[in-house]
Formats: C-alpha cells, sequence, structure tokens
C-alpha cells in the first residue's frame, strides 16, 4: 500500500513555514488523503486553529497539542518540533500534494477493486459490482484534479467568448423547441443544471418530457430519456403518436376504430414518423430498480458513448439510494444531491420528474401547486436550479375534455427570472403538448 510519510511530513513542513499554505493545502486535499495517523491528527489540528483564527507554528501547535492531551496521537512533542526541519522551504509544496494525490487514488482504486471482489462473491450483481467501480472511479478523478482550477483570467475569457456566441445566437442551452419556454429560461435547458419537474398524476410532466427529449433529438442534439415506471415501447409509442398526430389508442389498437374501421392513412404517418424517430438522436434506458450510483454509471457511459447533451429521470421517485435511510425524505436527498452532483460534472441539464404529495388533491380550481408541494421537497427544492410546476387551469372534473389548458409555472430559477406561467395544451389522444398562441398568455404571476 503506498504511504508517502515524507511527502505527508512536507507538506505539515510547508504549513509550519508559512500558515498561508494550509489554505493551499486544504482547497487541494481530501480530508482524508493523509494516511499516517500521527500527521492527519496534526493536520486536523491545524486547520481549527486557522478556522479559529489563531496563528499556526511549531509553537502554537504545541501548545494546542498539549491542551488536548494528543501527545500520543500525534507522535510526541520532539516529532512536532522536528516536522519544520523537514524541508529547507516551501517552494516544493505543488510536488508533495501531487505526490500525496498520486498515493490517495492508488490507496482507493485497491480499496474499490477488493470491494468488487468481495461484491462478486456475496450479494451484488455484476452489474452493481460494475456501476459501484464507476462510480468510485470518476469519484477520485474528480478528487485528483481537486485544486486545479481555472484562473479567474481563463473564467473571464470564457464568459467573453459565450457573451460572443450568445449575440451571434448560439448560447449554449439545449433548445426544448417550446418557444415561450425557452424564452422563460433564458434560452433552454442549461448544461451543468438540475431542472425538476413536479405535477399530479396525469396533468403531464411524462408526456412534456417526452416531447423536449423528442424534439432535441430531432435537432440532432443527443438526448437520454430514463423510464423508470414504463418500458421503451410504450415511450416510442407515445413519440409515434404525438409526432404523427395520431391518437394514441389508434396505434395500439393496429388502426383500427371503435367500429372496426380501418384508417389507412394514420396508418401512414405512423410510418413516416417511424422513419424520422428512427434516425433521431434519441436514447430511451428501461431498466428499472435503479440505484442512483448505477444511474449515474449509465450517464457516464451514455455521455462517452453518445456525446449525450441532456438527461431525463422518469421519474425521480422511483430511484433508490445507495444507503438505506430510516425516512425517505434522506434517502430523497441523498438523490437529489448525486443527480446535482451528476449535472454539474457532466456539465448537461438533467431534468427529473417528480411526484406531488397529496396536499394537492384539496387545492382549489385554478390554484397551482408550490415548491412544498413536491414529495420529500425540502431536499428537492435545495438541490434543484430550476423548479416547473405544470398544473390545470380548470376545474380537476372536466376530465372528459380532449385538449387541456395546461399551465407550466417556473417556481424556481436561479439565474433567471421566477414566478413565469408559461400557458400550454396538451392533446390527450395524441398524448402531446403544443404552446398556446396568444401573446398575452405569457404573464408573470407575482413573487
Amino acid at each position: 500500500m503506498n504511504h508517502p510519510i515524507e511527502a505527508e511530513e512536507g507538506i505539515l513542513a510547508c504549513c509550519l513555514i508559512d500558515e498561508n499554505n494550509i489554505d493551499v493545502v486544504a482547497q487541494s486535499l481530501e480530508s482524508d488523503a493523509l494516511s499516517d495517523i500521527r500527521i492527519a491528527a496534526l493536520w486536523r489540528l491545524m486547520l481549527e486553529m486557522r478556522n479559529d483564527g489563531k496563528p499556526v507554528d511549531s509553537i502554537t501547535l504545541i501548545s494546542r497539542v498539549r491542551e488536548a492531551n494528543l501527545e500520543h496521537e500525534c507522535g510526541g512533542i520532539y516529532y512536532i518540533g522536528e516536522l519544520e526541519q523537514k524541508v529547507p522551504s516551501a517552494i516544493n509544496l505543488p510536488y508533495y500534494i501531487d505526490v500525496v494525490k498520486e498515493a490517495y487514488a492508488h490507496r482507493h482504486g485497491l480499496e474499490a477493486l477488493s470491494e468488487a471482489s468481495l461484491g462478486l462473491s456475496g450479494d451484488l450483481t455484476a452489474e452493481q459490482v460494475f456501476a459501484r467501480l464507476e462510480t468510485t472511479t470518476e469519484s477520485l478523478k474528480e478528487k485528483h484534479t481537486r485544486g486545479r482550477k481555472r484562473t479567474r483570467v481563463d473564467a473571464l475569457q470564457q464568459i467573453i467568448e459565450e457573451c460572443q456566441k450568445a449575440h451571434d445566437g448560439k448560447v449554449p442551452a439545449i433548445k426544448t423547441h417550446f418557444r415561450n419556454l425557452d424564452g422563460a429560461l433564458g434560452g433552454g435547458l442549461w448544461p451543468a443544471e438540475l431542472i425538476v419537474v413536479g405535477a399530479r398524476p396525469s396533468m403531464g410532466k411524462s408526456t412534456l418530457a417526452k416531447d423536449i427529449a423528442l424534439n432535441m433529438g430531432l435537432n440532432a442534439d443527443p438526448v437520454t430519456v430514463f423510464s423508470l415506471e414504463d418500458i421503451d415501447t410504450i415511450f416510442y409509442r407515445r413519440a409515434l403518436a404525438s409526432h404523427a398526430k395520431v391518437p394514441f389508442n389508434l396505434i395500439r389498437s393496429g388502426f383500427k376504430d371503435d367500429n372496426g374501421k380501418y384508417h389507412d392513412r394514420a396508418h401512414a404517418k405512423v410510418l413516416s414518423s417511424m422513419e424520422r424517430i428512427r434516425d433521431c438522436s434519441l436514447e430511451v434506458d428501461d431498466e428499472s430498480p435503479l440505484t442512483i450510483s448505477q444511474l449515474v454509471s449509465k450517464m457516464n457511459e451514455h455521455k462517452r458513448k453518445h456525446g449525450t447533451k441532456a438527461f431525463f429521470v422518469d421519474y425521480l421517485q422511483y430511484l433508490s439510494p445507495d444507503i438505506s435511510k430510516d425516512k425517505r425524505d434522506q434517502e430523497v436527498a441523498q438523490i437529489s444531491k448525486a443527480l446535482k452532483s451528476a449535472a454539474k460534472r457532466l456539465n448537461v441539464p438533467i431534468v427529473a420528474l417528480a411526484q406531488l404529495n397529496r396536499d394537492t388533491d384539496n387545492l382549489k380550481p385554478g390554484v397551482h401547486p408550490i415548491e412544498k408541494n413536491l414529495g420529500e421537497s425540502a431536499a428537492i427544492e435545495r438541490d434543484a436550479d430550476v423548479i416547473l410546476m405544470l398544473h390545470k387551469d380548470h376545474d380537476f372534473s372536466e376530465e372528459d375534455t380532449e385538449i387541456w389548458k395546461i399551465n407550466c409555472h417556473v417556481l424556481k430559477q436561479r439565474n433567471g427570472p421566477k414566478h413565469v406561467n408559461v400557458p400550454l395544451l396538451m392533446h390527450r389522444s395524441t398524448v402531446h403538448f403544443e404552446e398556446r398562441t396568444r401573446n398575452d398568455d405569457l404573464d408573470w404571476i407575482g413573487k
């Protein structure tokens, strides 16, 4: 096992020579990267002193060790006094940090392989083991590159380039191809953002996600839908119905209506749509159930193989946590945090559909749900960059109408306007949305 004690001692020595190096190390190394027990204990004390605003040098560190009665854990007073003499200056600190990072990655890589071998001989399936390995690998990559941040000049240069692209009509956001929705979201779905779409059952959240994903795929933006509730053929059947504008039930019945009449024109339209959808940049993964690690592993794979630009998860509550908790809200917190982290790391938008709690059953007609109506709302509301809420703008008793007026409320948006309403029409038989054409339908609904 790789334990670079000399490099770890060198790091502490550099921090004792110049206490400002503590900040450099803290930003570059994980808390458990130091393998020697004595060095790790001293490092924790140095961090505490720095955070408390106390000066950090050999004398003050020895004093803190004595106060805490940790002489034995920290290797003794003599060891601490000798640390500063380990290096002539702090100039080689970046080298010491790189050595410790390499060793840390090596140790954890071996631990992951060991866990995998135990998993294969235990209760885990091979696929679950591979998912854990890939998640661990990605986590190690993140930790290995920690501290290697872009400079301020690099970040500002990127902003200038993005401004120029926006001026030329080329924003990084991926268009949903719903004009008013794209306008409300600043151009579409933005990379690194977690977008949560909430609604009561049958309000069209899966339909809207399907429409947006299909629009993207047909416009050569690679997209992946994780259909955790339905099999892939149901998704594609709905996609054919919406694209061909042919009733879903007519496709399912072999293009015969209730009277047994065959509709050849509808059949031809579906065949034409099938050719378009077959060649579009859309992948549907219907494997279920999935843990959040397995899902993120699949996202990594799709991003690597297909260059996926957006992911859709239908829906969030169907995911399982990696570690079961006593309370469901704690499990959802684990899931939503992982989704946000994946969006940021992969630099893609992730659209997660979410059920609402039963409180919405008592809402009056025309009253839209709010953030707290999301099931297990606290974590989802915290982690989401954008929250969209779908709601009928007329009485729920009107179940027999073919077209429903649905409002899509932008309840939260970190980087843009919120409390915006985007009015939509949902065609129930052909399972698709379209925008309302009245210009005055896009309005502010107040903060």
